[in-house]
């Protein structure tokens, strides 16, 4: 499982089902009765690096009630690319890391090249948006400091700070307001001489 999901994360995400087979997709079912969510996100979270915090497990029932089934979405990750840890095969007590990626219908391992590759990208977009959040950040100073400047101080002005997010499952804290997403208005902020104020 660990393997899989690492793999998905590292392509261009998608959703694994269990209880179907692999080649023919004929729906068999599993028992429900062994579904652990919990166990299946430890599993994961321990055998996966970095940490992936955005699966969702998902347990589905057939229309007629005989068969049962396991959903995991797997989002793509812009932390990838994620290593799978395990035990060497000839040294148990020798740790073993891999890199798997999905090629169409099966997984493979990503080779050094690809690895690299897959680093650079992840720097990319980590400054990227790093770039993205200074600029954003002095633009709403900027206005924040020009309004204060104004010497109306009695009125009350509106702030909206947008980001994109720059790793998996964090947001942005801004003034004690976290959001996950896109665009949050932090509220109105009316000054009254040095003393800033939310309402």
């Amino acid at each position: 499982m660990a393997k899989d999901v690492a793999a998905m994360a590292n392509t261009r995400g998608g959703l694994l089902v269990y209880g179907v087979t692999d080649k023919t997709t004929v729906p068999v079912g599993i028992d429900p009765d062994e579904v652990n969510e919990q166990q299946y996100a430890q599993w994961i979270r321990n055998h996966v690096q970095p940490y992936l915090p955005d699966l969702t497990f998902t347990a589905l029932t057939s229309p007629d009630g005989q068969l049962s089934f396991l959903a995991i979405d797997v989002p793509a990750s812009p932390m990838a690319p994620h290593h799978v840890y395990g035990t060497a095969a000839k040294d148990k007590d020798q740790q073993a890391a891999v890199v798997p990626y999905r090629d169409r219908d099966h997984t493979a391992w990503m080779a050094e090249h690809q690895i690299e590759r897959a680093y650079r990208e992840r720097f990319t977009r980590t400054q990227h948006a790093q770039d993205e959040t200074d600029r954003l950040l002095a633009h709403a100073l900027g206005a924040i400091s020009r309004f204060w400047d104004s010497g109306v101080r009695d009125s009350g002005v509106w702030v909206c700070c947008c980001w994109w997010v720059a790793v998996s499952g964090c947001g942005a804290t801004v003034l004690g307001v976290r959001e996950p997403w896109g665009i949050a208005v932090l509220g109105r902020y009316c000054m009254r001489g040095d003393a800033v104020s939310v309402s």
